[in-house]
């Protein structure tokens, strides 16, 4: 540790810090009966208006009119309109004019983007020791249900039960991870290959103009 960084003894405080005053909410749970009531009330001082609408709109599984958003968001409805079409403007999130009026849902494709690029900034060997264990987790479920996919055994005849459908949800998950892994992978081999392509282009330049 640098000693420089540890208070003297004149630059403590003369008592002890009160304990009971320090206070980790901007709100106090007291005032309210449900604590749900509470962590809503905490999330709308502690982020801004733009955060709550994005961590709104971003979370939805369908589209939403800017009411329904401004309603869960904690804003007006004309705030949720401004910011959800701001969003609109820097592309992550998809506007749409319907019979009642404008809805709106997160752009699919750049959350895609997003996810692919924060994969490609991990090691390849770490990738590629993600990527098998991916795989052999779908096998270890296509040999437990006998069924090549997890939409297959959704139409199956038989009656599943709680643990089957969990496994479905697990294992909808694991595929998609797969092919986000083997894109990252394929998508670095891309570049490498380009990278030798343009590294010998400017060899070939350089031996042209000897």
């Amino acid at each position: 540790t640098d000693p420089n960084l540890i208070p003297t003894d004149d630059k403590l405080p003369d008592e002890e810090p009160d304990l009971s005053e320090i206070d980790p909410f901007d709100e106090d749970p007291s005032e309210y009966e449900d604590i749900n009531e509470f962590v809503e009330a905490d999330w709308s001082e502690s982020t801004t208006a733009r955060e709550r609408v994005k961590d709104v709109i971003i979370r939805a599984t369908s589209p939403q009119s800017a009411t329904v958003v401004a309603d869960l968001a904690d804003v007006s409805p004309l705030t949720a309109r401004d910011e959800l079409n701001k969003l609109a403007d820097e592309g992550t999130v998809l506007a749409e004019s319907t019979d009642n009026g404008h809805v709106y849902q997160r752009d699919p494709d750049w959350y895609r983007i997003k996810r692919i690029r924060e994969l490609s900034e991990k090691p390849q060997r770490a990738l590629e020791t993600t990527l098998r264990e991916l795989e052999e987790k779908i096998e270890g479920y296509k040999d437990a249900h006998g069924v090549d996919d997890p939409e297959e055994l959704i139409l199956s005849d038989e009656s599943l039960d709680d643990e089957e459908w969990e496994d479905i949800s697990h294992w909808r998950t694991a595929s998609v991870d797969r092919e986000y892994v083997r894109i990252v992978l394929q998508y670095a081999s891309l570049a490498e290959s380009e990278a030798v392509i343009f590294d010998d282009d400017s060899e070939d330049k350089e031996l042209n103009s000897a």
